[in-house]
């Protein structure tokens, strides 16, 4: 974890605030590792952005799998994105299968404004 922290330049009171756990837990969780509830380890996940079971690898010897790098989710989305669009316009697919590609593309880009607008940035 701590290797994590220092890569993502966070103080362990920040690491303690992102798992939404207070500090002598995460204190007590780093020296003990007994007992780890199953919301602290994915708490704990979300804040060094490791994908879920990271906590259960580290503790049978393995090593953390971080999330996906924006880029790389920027390329899975637009590979996502094209292949609705390719679905949507293919005429041998059925109606319902390329009206349902299009009215899904709608969707995700209603859902990514909103969330642009929610944090503020620009369109």
């Amino acid at each position: 974890m701590d290797e994590r922290r220092i890569q993502l330049r966070y103080r362990w009171i920040d690491v303690a605030a992102r798992a939404d756990l207070n500090k002598e837990t995460l204190r007590a969780i780093r020296y003990d590792t007994h007992d780890i509830r199953p919301l602290s380890k994915r708490g704990i996940e979300t804040a060094l952005s490791w994908t879920p079971g990271s906590i259960d690898k580290i503790l049978n010897g393995g090593d953390p799998e971080p999330l996906p790098a924006p880029a790389d989710l920027d390329a899975a989305r637009a590979a996502s994105a094209d292949e609705m669009q390719a679905i949507a316009a293919d005429p041998t697919l059925p109606r319902h299968l390329r009206d349902l590609a299009r009215i899904t593309l709608e969707q995700v880009e209603a859902v990514r404004a909103a969330a642009r607008d929610a944090r503020g940035e620009a369109v």
